[in-house]
């Protein structure tokens, strides 16, 4: 699997949604290889990546697999980007610190 296979995917993606659904749940994931070959898709925050999982993980699987053409089952691996952690626990830090 490959990053041309998630932009495959993508493509056909808009082509089955609508406008308003592509741009509000798959047009926000990033997607990034792993070193072990793991296809993972980074989600802005929890609420698009459980939306992700549940609704639309099972067409982006189908999707990859046939673009891979191997057969397998593809790999994915979906979270919430890192930097909204660090962007929360400094907005935190930084009202704990006005209240003081």
């Amino acid at each position: 699997m490959s990053l041309e296979h998630w932009d495959l995917c993508l493509q056909r993606l808009q082509g089955e949604f609508s406008t308003s659904q592509f741009n509000t749940w798959i047009r926000p994931l990033q997607a990034e290889m792993m070193p072990n070959g793991e296809l993972c898709l980074s989600a802005p925050n929890r609420f698009v990546l459980d939306w992700v999982s549940n609704k639309y993980q099972t067409r982006i699987k189908e999707l990859l697999s046939e673009f891979a053409g191997d057969g397998l089952a593809p790999t994915l691996k979906l979270e919430v980007k890192a930097q909204n952690f660090a962007q929360a626990e400094l907005y935190v830090t930084a009202s704990s610190t006005c209240f003081e």
